[in-house]
């Protein structure tokens, strides 16, 4: 659902990727958990730390089995940009 409603510009899909992630991980589902996360990945132009994202993509990660996967994969590609964009937004405020 969060991905249609983003596809439709709704903006409240971050909300439904966030109780989805809740239900997942409720249920100890990384696999649906990570997925419900990558929703939230998708291009932005808003360069606000996002770390709602943050922590979900590392609860999502705690879940999902240590072993080498495509979906893990993605869940650290996805973790270390918003990482980078977090980095980034404590160097501008020390600098």
């Amino acid at each position: 659902m969060a991905e249609a409603q983003r596809r439709a510009g709704d903006l409240t899909h971050r909300d439904a990727v966030f109780e989805a992630g809740e239900l997942a991980a409720s249920l100890g589902d990384g696999e649906r958990l990570t997925r419900a996360a990558l929703v939230i990945m998708r291009p932005t132009t808003d360069m606000t730390v996002d770390r709602s994202g943050i922590a979900l993509f590392e609860r999502a990660l705690a879940l999902l089995p240590a072993t080498d996967s495509t979906l893990r994969a993605r869940a650290m590609a996805a973790l270390g940009l918003k990482l980078i964009k977090a980095d980034a937004d404590f160097d501008r405020r020390f600098a």
